[in-house]
């Protein structure tokens, strides 16, 4: 159901316990006690008194939320303590919106979520979703602001997360980061890359192959911000360092940089 400015208040007095997916896509106030049996719920308006019910005893059932808002909107902190504290014993696939570091001090341990999606501009929150989300599959990560903070790397934590996600226009990938990150996600065997560097690709791209000894697929959109003279490595060379690789073509080229990337 896709609830509305049309929508027939009635028919979800009557109706409303019978529906599995709702999309919400209105400013009008919605009565969410009236789904109880929701299994996926989909916001698409701000309205506040809306979200703020979306509570785990209201949707004992739910499997799937996402926000699907502008990218600097922030969900409420008591629901997200709520879902990283698997409060919402169903709750699989999540799309959040803008999380904070400092939210993640009241998480516990989330065993069922499969699939998280967070804006942030800080890249330390991704330590903290790995470790209370041990089942957590694909990590989907988009950086809105150029972050100096570094990774905290954990010698003794790895999960087993199997796809991972990063991308931003601002942010600038480096080797000590790859180092960092994929040190706490050395399983990853489908990851997707899209950002700037500053020192050459190919560098980037060997330093991917000592740290993923799984990988089996590399998708990216990569800006090198190297002048002309600068860059060291082609096709050719990227081509043969692994199979994964070899979808990776030269989109652009000009005086001050090289764009990298794949179908």
């Amino acid at each position: 159901m896709i609830y509305d400015e049309n929508i027939n208040f009635l028919l979800i007095k009557l109706y409303g316990s019978g529906i599995n997916h709702l999309t919400i896509d209105t400013s009008n106030q919605c009565y969410l006690n009236f789904f109880v049996n929701l299994h996926s719920l989909i916001i698409r308006n701000r309205n506040l008194n809306n979200i703020k019910q979306i509570r785990p005893e209201i949707f004992p059932n739910l499997v799937y939320l996402s926000f699907i808002l502008k990218s600097d909107f922030k969900p409420p902190i008591e629901l997200i303590n709520e879902i990283f504290s698997n409060k919402f014993l169903s709750l699989r696939y999540v799309n959040l919106g803008w999380i904070d570091k400092y939210c993640s001090k009241k998480w516990s341990i989330c065993p069922s979520l499969h699939f998280v999606s967070i804006h942030c501009n800080q890249l330390l929150i991704i330590e903290d979703i790995l470790i209370s989300c041990p089942n957590l599959n694909h990590l989907q990560i988009h950086i809105l602001h150029n972050s100096n903070i570094g990774m905290i790397c954990s010698s003794l934590f790895c999960h087993s997360l199997e796809r991972f996600t990063l991308s931003s226009e601002e942010f600038e990938l480096t080797s000590d980061l790859i180092d960092n990150l994929f040190s706490l996600m050395s399983n990853v065997k489908y990851l997707y890359l899209q950002t700037k560097c500053r020192i050459p690709f190919i560098y980037l791209i060997e330093n991917l192959i000592k740290r993923l000894n799984n990988l089996i697929r590399f998708d990216c959109f990569i800006k090198e911000l190297l002048t002309k003279n600068e860059p060291i490595g082609n096709l050719d060379n990227i081509h043969q360092l692994c199979s994964c690789f070899k979808r990776i073509q030269l989109i652009q080229e000009n005086e001050n940089f090289r764009i990298f990337g794949t179908d």
